[in-house]
This record gives structure tokens, C-alpha cells and sequence, in this order.
């Protein structure tokens, strides 16, 4: 990445400057009754900063109409998917880390497992790259990305650097994918290792947590179970409307048709 330098670097200081002094006012100040953070690790360290109230509120990255009232079978799936936007450097990292680094284990173990790689635009090396993992399928700008979310029964999201909530962690609970992560993955949400997803860090330790998903349909109807309710609790707009309400000392809204 190209850094800034000379007068352009003096600027970005200056406003760097200016907005650290903005904040510190802003979080000492009375003329705030709550901040809302979207991310769950950002409300934890604003409060740190400051004596006001901060509750934590995700953005509505899923609508609650895409979000299932049950949890979808486990049977009928099989394989891994990897979802996200290929011309995106930090989805290019997390794939070659994957391919490089952990699926070779996963299929030393589970050999006949396939890899679904499904994003828009894919660079020539992300193609090379797909190409010669043993058992993996590149689906390259496909119209809807439904039939590769219900027919697979892992979703990985191994990315390595990154803050804010990871919309493709989302989309694979959401359609009934059991998930595996990294931290930088699962952050932005309170998720629960063990609970709603596996988390790991390791080439190891993350193809151990994929194998133990696909060997195990009754754990993994479990971590997707409690990721729906999960998703339904946090991104319900009207749940939402009630802890905003509640942190602001306000009646709490009356439900709409």
C-alpha cells in the first residue's frame, strides 16, 4: 500500500489531530445521552472512554426477511464454501491463506470434499489459484449465490486483517452454512466460539474445526440453530428500536403491521 508523505501526510495529521480532540469533547460532554456502535468490539472500547452510556446496535446487514424462522436441514449438504468479492485484497489474502495453508489438511482427512469458491470478479491469479487446488470450483459472478449456500454444509471466513462486521459471516449462517472463522472474522458481533461458529487462527486448528463440521451434521445444526437465533435477536430492527428506547429512558414503541 502506497503511503502518503510531505504535505499530504502533514494534513492527514492535523486531522487525525483534530478528530482525537473532537472525540475526547464529544465523550466528556453532557449533549450525548447514548452512542451506538454497529461493532461489537468498538462498544466495548468506547466505554472505556467515556462515562456515557454505549450500547451496542448492529447494522442491519441482513434484512430479517432473509434470515429463516427455522433452522434449514443438515443432511442433504456437503463440501465448503468460501464467499466474497474476488477483486478485494483481503478476501485475495484469506482465499490463498485457505488454499495454501489449510486445504491441503482438510482434504488429507476428508478427500473427496469439494471447495465452492463463489465471488464477483476474480483476478486472473485468484482463477490460477483456484484452478490448482485439488477439488476446488471457482463460480465467478454468479446470479444469486442461494443454491451455493444451501447445498453447502461449511462456510469458511479465514480472513486475516480486517474491523467492522463481516457480511459474508452473516450470509453463510443465515443460509444454513456452519461457519468457521478466524477472530478478525467473527469480530464486529459478540459471537460465541463453540456456539454460533468455531473460531480459529491456525492452519491446523482451522482445518480441524472444517473436518470436525463435516464429519458431524448434529453439531453443526446446532452452531447454525444458534447463530439464526442469534441474527434474529441482533438484527431485528424492532429488537433494536427496544434497546435504543430502553437506553434512552424513552416508552418503548408499540410494534407496526
Amino acid at each position: 500500500m502506497k503511503r502518503s508523505t510531505g504535505v499530504r501526510k502533514l494534513a492527514y495529521r492535523v486531522e487525525a489531530a483534530k478528530l482525537r480532540r473532537f472525540e475526547r469533547r464529544l465523550n466528556a460532554g453532557s449533549d450525548v445521552t447514548v452512542f451506538a456502535e454497529v461493532s461489537a468490539d468498538e462498544a466495548e472500547q468506547h466505554r472505556t472512554r467515556t462515562r456515557t452510556t454505549v450500547i451496542h446496535v448492529p447494522s442491519f446487514a441482513v434484512p430479517p426477511e432473509g434470515i429463516p424462522t427455522d433452522t434449514p436441514a443438515a443432511g442433504a449438504r456437503d463440501g465448503v464454501l468460501f464467499l466474497g468479492s474476488l477483486d478485494v485484497e483481503t478476501n485475495q489474502q484469506a482465499l490463498a491463506w485457505f488454499l495454501d495453508e489449510v486445504w491441503p489438511g482438510v482434504r488429507r482427512s476428508a478427500p473427496e470434499t469439494v471447495l465452492r469458491v463463489v465471488g464477483r470478479r476474480p483476478t486472473d491469479d485468484v482463477r490460477a489459484r483456484v484452478a490448482a487446488a485439488p477439488g476446488a470450483e471457482l463460480h465467478a459472478d454468479v446470479p444469486d449465490i442461494a443454491p451455493f449456500l444451501h447445498a453447502s454444509a461449511v462456510c469458511v471466513n479465514p480472513v486475516r486483517t480486517g474491523a467492522g462486521i463481516n457480511v459474508k459471516l452473516l450470509d453463510g449462517i443465515a443460509g444454513g452454512c456452519a461457519a468457521v472463522s478466524t477472530t478478525p472474522g467473527a469480530g464486529g458481533l459478540d459471537w460465541r466460539d463453540g456456539e454460533e461458529l468455531l473460531v480459529a487462527d491456525e492452519p491446523g486448528a482451522f482445518a480441524a474445526a472444517v473436518i470436525r463440521l463435516l464429519a458431524d451434521p448434529a453439531l453443526r445444526t446446532r452452531l447454525v440453530a444458534n447463530g439464526i437465533a442469534y441474527l434474529q435477536d441482533r438484527l431485528d430492527p424492532r429488537r433494536n428500536a427496544v434497546r435504543f428506547a430502553g437506553a434512552l429512558g424513552r416508552p418503548v414503541p408499540s410494534p407496526t403491521a
